[in-house]
């Protein structure tokens, strides 16, 4: 989930999650792979949007269609059981969460780059970022823009150094409003941040922020409808399956 303190949304611990496994990562997760081919392992890291968090009337759900799962779906359409997507995602943490291994579920980036068997790894954070620098928490790093950047081009300097091949994603537009006034900030860096070091870049903000009555697509105000979830995952699989594409060739 993207906050654990403002968001509308409350902590994972204290939702009711239905784990509606169509296409899931970790029914991809089971497949097997005969000998003959090598497994392409793609986990992505993230805040409750990569996790796959929406709003209902009554409760936040995992929807069965968020980006992780719709792109388990179109890489499997395309390259078969080999490839598979896990999601890594992790409510209400911010880069530099990741970075320290302070999210309550994995160690130091470090040593979660160094035991890794991924090939490819993605990185979608900057919600939570934008919302405690906007309304600084006891206890949490406050990251303006520019802390951002540089926490973001730390993951990947430790990544690349294990041999992964690294993709951004750029977070979703948000109409809550101690994230819509500065969110634009933290993805104009994030943009440099790819183009300064030849990173492969999934834009969506722009374009979605820029469509008629893009809040209607959020359940939140912050966490995706299914369908802008998909379109999210579609627009991921149209970056990351030229990466797909390359290792099945090698």
């Amino acid at each position: 989930m993207i906050s654990t303190t403002r968001s509308n949304v409350t902590s994972s611990r204290g939702i009711a999650i239905a784990f509606l496994l169509a296409f899931s990562s970790q029914a991809a997760a089971a497949i097997p792979v005969d000998g003959s081919t090598s497994q392409i392992l793609i986990e992505e890291y993230g805040d409750s949007t990569t996790v796959g968090y929406t709003k209902m009337p009554t409760e936040t759900i995992v929807a069965a269609i968020n980006q992780p799962n719709t792109l388990q779906q179109l890489l499997s359409n395309e390259f078969g059981a080999r490839v598979v997507v896990k999601n890594e995602g992790v409510g209400g943490i911010q880069s530099s969460d990741a970075l320290a291994g302070t999210d309550g579920v994995h160690q130091s980036w470090e040593t979660v780059m160094r035991n890794s068997t991924a090939q490819i790894v993605s990185l979608n954070f900057a919600l939570n970022d934008a919302f405690f620098f906007s309304q600084p928490v006891a206890g949490k790093p406050s990251v303006s823009p520019q802390g951002y950047k540089a926490a973001m081009a730390e993951l990947i300097s430790i990544a690349r150094k294990y041999g992964k091949e690294v993709v951004l994603y750029e977070p979703n537009p948000s109409c809550h409003p101690a994230r819509e006034p500065i969110l634009a900030y933290y993805v104009m860096h994030l943009d440099e941040l790819a183009a300064e070091q030849n990173v492969p870049l999934v834009s969506q903000y722009w374009e979605i922020v820029s469509s008629p009555n893009w809040q209607s697509r959020l359940s939140d105000c912050t966490h995706p409808r299914p369908e802008l979830y998909r379109a999210k995952g579609e627009n991921a699989y149209q970056v990351v399956r030229h990466l797909v594409k390359r290792l099945v060739s090698e």
